[in-house]
Parts: structure tokens; sequence; C-alpha cells
């Protein structure tokens, strides 16, 4: 039993504010039947939440709309559907995707209907296992509080949902679940910001933020007193390694833009910059030591690949239909394309012909994988981003969206919260093409260096960086089970800074190589979720459920 020496300067009017809630009974329908599930519903989890201005924050459109408070940023919610014990998992889930801000989104809806059978309804499934679902909200990039800051800025994300978990230790024994087998999963961004964290925990490089923001556990003289690690990570497409990722995308893509007819700027100057990051590329993976170098990645990307096509031919042998199927060599690969207009979005099947993967049918195995025909499959299935792709050398510091979630890039996760838009990287730094945006050599007349001296950039580039911490055993804990998934078309990163995370997890002492489940799935592009039934299995194998 905690003293009250060892307790957080938060944790007394934390535990007060989670009295104050109401636990509520949601009757929903599972798999046509009746069901009631606990809930305790949006508990703040900081003692210092920032005041967001709803009015100026940009909200991720391809969230559900919802009646969204300035406090639902640092909120979250708790259901235990009946058949969860003290020792069920809990589902972490984060909906940062493009590293966005989220909002509290709820995935257990009162009077609404789930099935656990589907490989498409998470909630269904992880409620029949009797698993308990926590939705947070976290702060990120386009975040904008009542003060005309922007408070979302690196590691914002990170130090809310390490604040979270650590609100759920607090709540040990007073909510069902338990606190030592927190599984946090999310997609894309959110998929980022789980392996940050599953790398991270319990590291002491996030206690100033975390007693900022009023964290658990965190004392007066700035101590840790309770953890913020994780058993396991559940990440899809995450966008990783975001200060070295235009280097990496360039590497991988560069040669495909000149052969691919669909690139949107395909120029002297995007092909001689696409040069220039690429050729960056090899010295800075070596450097990485985990044993996958520019040489050896193509291989390595390749058996990668093979086993996952294996896997889906011994699906078809076994009489399971799949859809699409994989062609032979010459045939045609059926690929789902959203086409916008006027009127709105549609779907099309677009055929690409197969000039990549040469199969054995009769023996269920790959002959050959033709690794720059790949490449250049996956850039047909979807245009490449552009030059750079995350931090964008075109940003508007005045704030003006370039696009509905303001530059195409990243470059609004970084800098102080006083300036909207930070370069992260030497080249955006270095190239910035926009007078009097408050950024770039340009403006500040500081060469990439010196701004590194003068500013904390390297630092966040660091804290949202799981590579930063995988290797470290002297920082903080890793979890040690780690299930990631990336589409095998998706292109929103490169496949480089995928296998950058694989390896990485393959060295990293606290991860043991058995508990590595890492696969590019099938055809999928840029999403997650659509595997849910064997997402469930691993979570229940991991946690013997």
């Amino acid at each position: 039993m905690k003293t009250a020496d060892d307790l957080g300067s938060n944790d007394a009017l934390l535990k007060k504010n989670f009295a104050a809630v109401k636990r509520e009974t949601l009757r929903i329908t599972l798999d046509g039947q009746p069901m009631e599930v606990r809930a305790w519903r949006k508990l703040v989890y900081v003692a210092n939440p920032v005041a967001v201005d709803l009015d100026k924050t940009i909200i991720a459109p391809w969230l559900p709309p919802m009646p969204f408070t300035s406090g639902s940023w640092q909120q979250l919610s708790i259901f235990a559907p009946p058949n969860a014990g003290d020792d069920s998992p809990v589902i972490f889930r984060v909906d940062n995707s493009g590293w966005a801000n989220s909002p509290l989104i709820e995935d257990v809806v009162a009077g609404r209907s789930y099935v656990s059978t589907s490989d498409n309804d998470k909630t269904g499934a992880a409620l029949k296992a009797g698993f308990v679902v926590v939705n947070a909200g976290t702060r990120s990039r386009n975040l904008v509080d009542t003060k005309g800051k922007f408070p979302g800025k690196a590691p914002a994300c990170v130090v809310d949902a390490k604040a979270a978990i650590r609100f759920l230790r607090l709540l040990d024994g007073e909510i069902p679940g338990s606190s030592e087998r927190i599984i946090i999963t999310g997609t894309s961004g959110g998929g980022a910001l789980s392996s940050i964290i599953g790398a991270s925990g319990n590291s002491p490089d996030y206690y100033p933020y975390l007693a900022k923001t009023g964290a658990a556990g965190i004392t007066n003289d700035g101590r840790s007193v309770i953890g913020d690690d994780v058993y396991g990570v559940l990440a899809y497409c995450p966008i990783t390694d975001l200060g070295n990722a235009d280097l990496a995308y360039e590497w991988m893509y560069g040669d495909s833009r000149t052969r691919v007819k669909n690139p949107s700027d395909n120029s002297p100057a995007m092909r001689q910059a696409s040069k220039e990051l690429a050729a960056r590329y090899p010295a800075y993976l070596a450097g990485l030591n985990i044993g996958l170098t520019a040489d050896t990645l193509p291989e390595a990307l390749a058996a990668v690949l093979t086993e996952q096509v294996e896997e889906v031919l011994a699906k078809e042998k076994s009489g399971i239909r799949i859809e699409p199927p994989v062609p032979d060599f010459g045939g045609d690969f059926l690929i789902k394309k959203t086409v916008h207009s006027d009127i709105g979005a549609s779907e099309r099947i677009e055929k690409i012909k197969n000039n990549w993967l040469r199969i054995n049918r009769e023996s269920g195995k790959v002959v050959n994988i033709d690794y720059r025909n790949f490449l250049d499959f996956v850039a047909a299935c979807q245009e490449l981003k552009a030059v750079p792709a995350f931090d964008q050398t075109a940003v508007n510091g005045m704030g003006d969206a370039v696009s509905i979630m303001g530059p195409p890039g990243e470059s609004n996760l970084f800098g102080a919260d006083e300036q909207n838009y930070w370069h992260f990287t030497q080249f955006g730094w270095d190239n910035d093409d926009i007078k009097n945006n408050g950024t770039g050599k340009d403006d500040t007349g500081l060469s990439w260096e010196q701004m590194l001296e003068q500013t904390g950039i390297a630092q966040q580039i660091k804290l949202i960086n799981p590579l930063a911490y995988l290797a470290d055993k002297s920082n903080g804990k890793s979890a040690p089970h780690w299930y990631a998934r990336v589409g095998m078309i998706d292109r929103d990163t490169s496949f480089a800074i995928d296998m950058e995370l694989y390896y990485a997890l393959l060295s990293a002492p606290d991860v043991n190589k058995n508990n590595v489940n890492f696969k590019i799935a099938y055809l999928q592009g840029h999403a997650g979720d659509y595997d849910v039934q064997e997402a469930c299995e691993w979570i229940a194998k991991i946690t013997k459920r």
C-alpha cells in the first residue's frame, strides 16, 4: 500500500474526480443477444487539462461527428463486458491517424449492435472475449487552445497517452481489468503513437511533461511512483521515425517516380530533391545498427512479402476463397480505388498487371519477387506523396490551411506552441520556400545546426521515435509483445520505415524476437483493424485468456 509520501502530487485529486463520476450501464446487442456493459465515461485523466478552442481546432475529417467539448482531448472512457474480471486485458485505443489531435471517440454506444465474428468489428470481438475497452482522447497537431497557442506539439500526444495509462493504474482495484495487461492499439499516426508508448515505458525523459500536465504518479520532487509501460502493442501502418521518413521515402520510391506515370509533380526540381534525400538514407540506416542496411533491405522486404503471399496461397489451397485472388505472373491484380468527383466519392476496380510476383500454384510457394517492379506496382496503386513527403518545404506559417488538415506533411507537429509550423528536417529547413512564415533558414537566418542548438526540436523528434528507446534498456522499459501490420499497397510511408521498426524490435533487449508478430498484409492499403479475429487470438495467446 502506498504511503502519503509515495503518492503523486495529483493522485488524490484524480481519484476524487473518478469517484464523482457515476458508473453507467449501457445496453447493447452482441451477436443478436442483449448485453449490459459497465461504463465509466468522460473521465478527465490529468489534473491540468488544456482548454481547447473548438472553433479554431481542426478535427480530422475521418473521425465521426460527435458533440465534443473543450475537455474532450484529455478524457477517457472505460467499458467492461459482464465477463471482464480483475485480470482481463485492457485494450487501450488511440485515434491519432495522421498524427492529428483526437478528441475522445467512444467505441461502445448504448443501443448499438455489434458482432464478435467479423474481421472488421473490433469492439464486438473484444467485448465477447471479455476484454476491457478503453478509449482516450489526446492532444496533437492542429489543436488550438483558448489562448491562441498550439498545445498539441510533440510530444503532447505521447504524454497524454502515458498520463491515461498512469490514470488506469491509479484506479487498480476500482475498475475491471488489469493495468499490467494493457494492449495499446492505433492506426497510422495512432500506430506510431502506440509504438512509441510501447518502446518508452517509464522513461524519465517524459517526467517533466507529465508533471506539467498533472499526470498521476509524479511526486512533487519529480519522482515517478506509477508506471506507464504497457504489456503489448497492436500497431497498424505506424508512421514512425518522422525525422528520417523523407529520406527513406525517396530512397525507396524515388526511381519509381520516373517510371510510373501518375505522380502529380515530376519536375526537374522534384527529381533533384528526391535524389538528394535518397542519397542520405543508406548512411542513416547503417548507423542504426539493427542488422539492416540499404544492401540487405530489399531481400529482407521480399522475405516478409513471400511469407504473406505463401500464407494466402495456403488458404486458397485449403478451399478458402481469397478476394481478390493471387494472380499468376502476367495476370492482373484487382485493386479497389476511390475516385473523387464533384458529386462525391465512388469506388472502382482497376486491373494492374502482375509483373513482380512469380508463384508456383501447385506447391503454394513464391518463386521470385522483383523488388523494383513491386515498388512500381505500389506506386501504380496509389499516387505517391509529394517531395518531401513529411516535412513539406511550402508551409504556411500564418496558419491558413493548405488542405483540410493544414499542410500535407507533419510540420505543425513540431516547434514551440506559439508557432503553428516548424521544419523538423534539414532539407525542409534549408529549402523552405515561403517567405515570412517564421520557419526555415530563409526567415530565421539560422543554419540547421544553429537552430538545433537553440531550440528543442531534436528532443521533440526523439520523444516520438520508438527507435530511440527500443535499443536503450537503461532508459525505460519496452513492451514484451508486439503485433504490427502494414498494407502491401500502402504508400503513406515507405516500407523501409516499416522494416526499420521490425528489425529494431528483433534486436531490442526488452523484446523477445519470438514475441514479434509482423506482417505485410496482402493487398491492404493504409488502414487498420481488418484482421480482428487474428488480432484477438494473438491477445488471448499472450495474456493466456
